[in-house]
């Protein structure tokens, strides 16, 4: 699973298109946690781009919102509670 990150990133890096060069961004870090206990490097607080940062709470968000075979969707006060510890302020 965690290898994920590291893959996307080599399928996109490397283009001379901006959006391109900015997915690569997404791909490469949107698995960081503002903590540092994301992955594939272990980035924490400044490191880490906005980009990345803007998709992984987007992620979440969405995992958290949508019906899970093994669970139903939370509602979004709870995803609220759930995204506010690791806000990083």
């Amino acid at each position: 699973m965690q290898t994920h990150a590291a893959i996307d990133h080599r399928l996109l890096d490397g283009s001379d298109f901006l959006v391109l060069q900015l997915a690569a961004s997404i791909a490469r870090t949107h698995p960081e946690h503002y903590d540092g206990s994301g992955y594939p490097r272990g980035l924490a607080r400044d490191p880490i781009p906005i980009e990345g940062r803007i998709v992984a709470v987007a992620d979440v968000f969405d995992a958290l919102t949508s019906d899970r075979a093994y669970r139903p969707a939370r509602t979004r006060p709870r995803v609220l509670e759930i995204l506010q510890p690791g806000r990083g302020a």
